[in-house]
């Protein structure tokens, strides 16, 4: 079976759990680092899909489950301390990629460990089990998440930023079945109006593309006004339902005393675990509804996380502990697990 052994990483507590960032020195390594990997794959497994040798791989019904059994290693010399949970993953620009941490997605709502956190004295091992149980109105199509093993240092009042190094395996789970499509929507155009009253608004059109229905909720953030103003966060009422092929409009209703701008609109709108955001320059018009303005997709801020499995090193990257790092630039790296 393959190793996936971890880099070193920091953790600044005092901005956000475990937002980490490639570590200045190796030498501030907390330990050796942790190790993953599977085992008791069988051989009937690999032949189906050879990712199944070093991955979680499954392909499960509604209401069906898969186990797998997942072996932790201590290579260092003394005791530690390991921290077992699952994250959400993506796949984009042709690699995969683990999200910031919390993160969850469905498949990492369906998957349970039989350990959350264990003891292992220096050169130890133990063996865990994964187990994904589907439910019976999950959609169909691949998921996507990662299993993390990490350890961490300790702080002190002199030193907020934890030391930490973890490893990870990636999970590939196709569920099957003729249930409705998954959850999709998009938010397509931004329009501001204000009232007679002088009451100014933000309508996101909101268009459900997948095969479910949405509850949508959302914030809004205004930045870069007259003067450099910010304001916000803003959020809906109360939720917008959306039918699979429908569009409908989320209101978010503003504070009266707003001038009319130029703003840039921040925008996030959220169903279930499903989240899509979006970016729109407007200025207010004196009353009525202005023009609908082209929304655009802001960069992907979210941790990204590297397994290089060949190598053996996890690399995590993310601006909060990047700042800790380097005052003067705030870094942040995609990686591929």
């Amino acid at each position: 079976m393959r190793y996936i052994f971890s880099a070193v990483i920091a953790a600044l507590v005092a901005v956000a759990p475990l937002a980490v960032a490639v570590s200045a020195s190796a030498a501030t390594d907390p330990a050796s680092g942790v190790g993953v990997k599977l085992t008791d794959v069988s051989p009937a497994a690999v032949a189906a899909d050879p990712r199944a040798a070093s991955y979680i791989v499954g392909s499960v019904e509604p209401g069906g489950s898969t186990t797998s059994r997942v072996t932790v290693t201590n290579p260092s010399p003394t005791q530690q301390t390991v921290f077992l949970y699952t994250g959400a993953a993506h796949i984009a620009d042709g690699t995969f990629q683990g999200e910031a941490n919390p993160s969850s997605n469905d498949l990492t709502s369906w998957t349970r460990l039989s350990d959350s956190e264990i003891a292992l004295p220096g050169g130890a091992k133990k063996t865990i089990t994964v187990t994904v149980a589907v439910p019976a109105d999950a959609a169909p199509g691949e998921q996507y998440a990662a299993v993390w093993a990490e350890i961490r240092g300790t702080t002190s009042k002199d030193s907020p930023v934890v030391q930490a190094s973890r490893a990870g395996i990636r999970m590939y789970v196709t569920v099957g079945g003729s249930n409705a499509a998954a959850t999709d929507f998009t938010v397509t155009s931004v329009s501001p109006s204000r009232n007679e009253a002088g009451v100014p608004s933000v309508t996101a059109l909101v268009t459900n593309t997948g095969g479910r229905a949405i509850d949508a909720t959302g914030t809004l953030r205004l930045s870069d006004g007259p003067g450099g103003l910010s304001a916000g966060p803003f959020t809906l009422a109360r939720a917008t339902t959306v039918a699979p092929g429908e569009s409908a409009n989320a209101i978010f209703t503003l504070d009266k005393a707003l001038p009319d701008g130029p703003w840039t609109a921040h925008l996030a709108v959220k169903s279930g675990v499903d989240e899509r955001t979006a970016d729109a320059t407007f200025t207010f018009p004196a009353t009525g509804v202005g023009t609908p303005v082209k929304i655009t997709t802001p960069p992907d801020n979210s941790l990204m996380i590297s397994l290089i499995v060949g190598g053996g090193v996890v690399v995590l990257a993310g601006a909060a502990a990047a700042a800790v790092l380097s005052r003067r630039t705030a870094a942040r790296k995609r990686g591929r697990v």
